[in-house]
């Protein structure tokens, strides 16, 4: 039955996506979603669509908004145009804005008079406001449920890092300590590949293959899984520990253009971990500041900040050429971090000349900025 639903919503969302579009190179007007939400209850009378009534009203009317709000984005924030969801390779889900409920461990949904038995992962604070039941590829249903809790802030701490993002330790933090990468695909891609590969023998519309399929769905899913509960206990600890985290505003895409880094880049998934740090911060009052993706936080010397133009990455341990200092270039970097990210001055280097110069002997705004943010060397 949740299958049929799920069919029915994403009939809606294409119906009505070809509907806009062709309204639109027809008139050059497009329609609004009173327009479908009045169009939807004249379809459902076609007599060769009245299966559309099966399904929940307010579960298709919800199609109709999140279609208006892809629209919107589209227009608004500039992403991309919405595009036609897919049987095999789409999300499925349907969203109740009303009409369930939640009694102990069981979940109703309207036109479904069984309850359903859950697995509550967290208890329930809160009203709850929506219940969105969804089907992943692996073939697990899930119901995510939306409350009005309101987060509460943690005690403010007088902790303050700055953090280094890297592959062979996914963070460096500028206190010296180092988290190593789970590396999630590269343990599992063996697995992955063979299951893959077995997929590939298998005939089309067999159920053999429909078998392989979701074997292939649940080894990706376990993938997902483990890298997802690193980067959310990562981020918890570090937002626990710190009222302020200095953290590099990374071009992921530009990175990922070296295809010999590419697959671990990827693996890494720093913006999803930025992210995390970025809405779990709001939730509990702390801050998040970002340094320009030019600062030359690995070439700068944290002792006199001398930059070193001729850095490459195989450089792991560097002496400073004016300084003598040496230093281990994963916690110079989340250093300069630290105190670049909390002064607030994003891509300039040491002698307030642009990121890509040459450093002169004068090191003056790089003194100043040091004494601004109140911490010395040793405190660094």
């Amino acid at each position: 039955m949740l299958g049929n639903w799920f069919g029915q919503a994403r009939f809606v969302w294409n119906y009505y996506l070809n509907e806009r579009t062709v309204t639109y190179k027809e008139t050059g007007k497009g329609l609004s979603y009173n327009d479908n939400a009045v169009s939807l209850t004249q379809l459902k009378k076609n007599t060769g669509l009245a299966w559309l009534s099966e399904c929940p009203s307010q579960a298709l009317q919800q199609a109709l908004k999140h279609l208006d709000s892809a629209f919107k984005d589209f227009f608004s924030r500039g992403k991309g145009y919405p595009s036609f969801k897919s049987k095999h390779k789409s999300n499925h889900s349907l969203h109740f804005p009303q009409g369930f409920k939640i009694v102990g461990n069981s979940l109703t949904i309207p036109k479904v008079k069984k309850p359903i038995k859950i697995r509550l992962h967290r208890s329930i604070k809160g009203n709850i406001r929506s219940v969105t039941v969804s089907r992943n590829p692996a073939g697990q249903y899930h119901a995510s449920i939306l409350t009005d809790d309101v987060s509460t802030s943690l005690p403010e701490s007088n902790n303050q890092v700055g953090l280094d993002l890297g592959l062979k330790h996914f963070i460096i933090e500028s206190n010296g300590r180092k988290t190593n990468s789970p590396k999630a695909l590269k343990k599992g891609e063996r697995k992955l590949a063979k299951l893959q590969k077995r997929l590939s023998k298998k005939k089309k519309g067999s159920n053999n293959r429909y078998k392989a399929r979701i074997k292939v769905a649940k080894q990706h899913l376990k993938i997902t899984n483990l890298r997802k509960d690193f980067l959310h206990k990562l981020s918890t600890k570090l937002i626990n520990e710190n009222q302020v985290i200095g953290i590099e505003d990374l071009h992921v895409k530009g990175m990922v253009r070296n295809h010999k880094l590419a697959k671990a880049i990827s693996d890494a998934s720093w913006s999803i971990f930025t992210a995390m740090l970025e809405y779990k911060a709001v939730w509990y009052g702390r801050e998040i500041k970002k340094v320009d993706k030019f600062f030359p936080s690995s070439k700068m010397c944290n002792g006199c900040g001398r930059i070193k133009q001729d850095l490459n990455l195989s450089d792991r341990n560097i002496t400073c050429d004016k300084c003598g200092n040496t230093y281990d270039r994963d916690i110079n970097a989340a250093k300069n971090i630290l105190t670049f990210s909390t002064v607030g001055t994003t891509g300039i280097n040491a002698c307030g000349e642009s990121a890509s110069g040459v450093a002169s002997s004068d090191v003056t705004s790089y003194g100043l900025l040091k004494q601004e943010a109140g911490r010395s060397l040793a405190e660094l």
